[in-house]
């Protein structure tokens, strides 16, 4: 129901089945050793008829952490909103790109998407939703991300914000028309990062950005990383050069988007030198058990 131009997502993919998703969540909580989380996304999960009851699967079995990625237009009906805190929804991941319909809209490719987002949002927060807004740095908006952090901040005094980086796994077209390189975005964020602090996160997940693109400021975003681990399909999604093991948050780090060096190149990939913060920040991790970093 929103047609955002930074998008790689396949608008025209068909619903799974109904019995396939109860199945697949059935699995999920039936997993004695998996870790309680569970986030419904999409395309826009809100679409599918049957997301209350995938909701309330989920919830009755006792999830520590229940998402919801949304754009949330259709929580902007009340009742709907009420209807999926009803089934046990207790947190959501709301797609918000510009402080102003202007902005926003644009990007989305939505008339009116602006409006009834952010009346979605408050549905949901005064149901008691914790909020957080995802935030797509793009051609049309990354200008503008401390206006949007100030909006964010004097309408959802109470939520996060995530800044993320276009990443898709294909569609280099995507790269040239949509995201201008991450080293234009970068000063926006370190300024932000700086004014907002923790009301803002912008590293440490794959659509985040990477930490060489932020290396003068590295210290100010220490606190959002964790180690990670590039197996499966992200090691045909992301790059990495040699250098980059050299780098002091190498095992920190995915990395490129393939598509993104294909586009921009690689120049913007340089080692970060180890400094004392950075080796307390590391040695934290070495303490606890099962974070043991690959650099020793």
């Amino acid at each position: 129901n929103e047609r955002c131009l930074f998008c790689w997502l396949d608008p025209y993919l068909s619903d799974l089945p109904h019995g396939l998703i109860k199945n697949v969540i059935k699995y999920i909580i039936d997993e004695k050793d998996a870790k309680r989380i569970i986030t419904f996304t999409g395309g826009e999960p809100t679409l599918n008829p049957h997301l209350t009851d995938y909701i309330k699967m989920v919830s009755d079995a006792g999830f520590d952490f229940l998402e919801l990625q949304t754009n949330a237009l259709r929580c902007a009906n009340a009742e709907y909103a009420r209807l999926l805190v009803q089934s046990g929804l207790t947190r959501a991941l709301i797609s918000l790109h510009g402080h102003t319909a202007e902005i926003s809209d644009k990007v989305t490719r939505t008339p009116g998407g602006f409006a009834k987002t952010v009346a979605g949002a408050r549905n949901l927060v005064n149901l008691g939703v914790a909020v957080t807004f995802n935030y797509v740095m793009n051609i049309e908006n990354y200008q503008t991300t401390q206006s949007y952090l100030e909006f964010i901040i004097s309408n959802f005094p109470q939520s996060q914000v995530v800044l993320s980086i276009v990443g898709p796994s294909y569609a280099q077209e995507l790269y040239r028309n949509a995201l201008p390189r991450l080293s234009d975005q970068a000063p926006y964020i370190i300024e932000c990062k700086k004014m907002y602090d923790r009301k803002l996160i912008a590293t440490g997940f794959t659509c985040g950005m990477p930490p060489c693109v932020l290396a003068d400021s590295i210290e100010l975003f220490l606190d959002e990383f964790h180690p990670v681990v590039i197996d499966g399909d992200l090691t045909s999604v992301f790059f990495k050069k040699e250098t980059c093991n050299s780098c002091s948050l190498n095992d920190f780090c995915f990395g490129f988007w393939r598509n993104y060096v294909d586009v921009y190149g690689d120049d913007e990939m340089k080692p970060i030198p180890e400094s004392p913060l950075i080796k307390k920040f590391k040695g934290n991790y070495m303490e606890v058990p099962g974070h043991e970093l690959a650099g020793g």
